[in-house]
């Protein structure tokens, strides 16, 4: 009988963990990341609600962010990438869906409009892809800030190597440029343009300048450029005819952008830093700080 009795005590708590698992597992499946930082206003618009998106708030697959004028929010995910979206941004988190062991098969986000920062975590790097309305942005395990404005496309790389793929319209093929840290590429539907960055940051990416990551060392973007050096003689501007890129070409160098003058000692003081497509955005405080 006391056998008997411990087999079904074992086999009852047996059931009881299961149910447990089962009712737990669709939470678990759902929290892909969390909200590690917001300043209003920043939405979650998740299939069948909206709300306001609050610190330490979960965020699932099919989810989008939209943040106004003056919001920005960080996301990080349970492989540990890291998102920063700026002030009038909006990404969707298309699909992403990880393993047990907390890696992503699949890391596909949707951004259509705004400027963010990205880092990837611990998944393989061939999971990761970034769709706009103008390219599609490929990660080879790195750190880069992107802004979407209109049909132009702007990537600084700040560390490791971007790939950036045009789609194809009825007036150009697609088109696929990869650049290392210290580069930038501008993407139209006409194709994609690697040069070298210098001492100045696009216009926009000015709103996400000062969003370094508060739980891991993201760099402030201007920090990071500090190390990139530009080139000794100036090349052509991003107005004058571009050099043809062969597609899938890997792009060593390019042009200054913009024509803008070296800055021998880093970056100038936030409030000088010039204007590159447009007036200057205002400039946020640290975010997490």
């Amino acid at each position: 009988m006391g056998s008997l009795a411990m087999k079904i005590s074992d086999w009852g708590r047996i059931c009881a963990v299961t149910a447990t698992m089962f009712w737990l597992a669709p939470a678990l499946a759902g929290n892909i990341g969390t909200a590690i930082s917001v300043k209003t206003q920043a939405a979650l618009e998740q299939p069948g609600e909206t709300r306001m998106l609050a610190v330490g708030a979960g965020v699932s697959q099919d989810a989008t962010v939209r943040t106004d004028e003056s919001g920005n929010a960080q996301l990080k995910f349970i492989d540990e990438t890291l998102l920063v979206i700026g002030p009038s941004s909006s990404i969707k988190l298309d699909k992403i869906l990880f393993t047990p062991d907390r890696k992503a098969k699949t890391f596909v986000l949707q951004a259509t409009a705004g400027a963010f920062r990205f880092a990837t975590g611990k998944s393989n790097h061939s999971a990761y892809a970034i769709e706009t309305p103008v390219a599609t942005i490929g990660v080879r395990g790195t750190q880069f800030a992107f802004g979407i404005r209109g049909d132009e496309l702007t990537i600084v790389v700040t560390q490791g190597t971007v790939r950036s793929c045009t789609r194809a319209t009825p007036a150009a093929a697609a088109q696929c440029v990869n650049a290392a840290a210290g580069n930038t590429i501008v993407s139209t539907p006409a194709g994609s343009v690697v040069r070298r960055t210098v001492g100045a940051v696009p216009d926009v990416l000015r709103t996400v300048l000062t969003l370094p990551a508060p739980n891991r060392a993201l760099p402030d973007l201007r920090d990071a450029m500090r190390g990139v050096q530009p080139l000794n003689t100036p090349l052509q501007g991003p107005n004058r005819t571009s050099p043809a890129i062969e597609p899938a070409a890997n792009v060593p160098s390019a042009p200054n952008l913009g024509g803008v003058p070296a800055v021998p000692n880093g970056l100038p003081n936030a409030g000088a830093l010039p204007s590159i497509g447009g007036s200057a955005a205002p400039r946020l405080p640290g975010l997490g700080r």
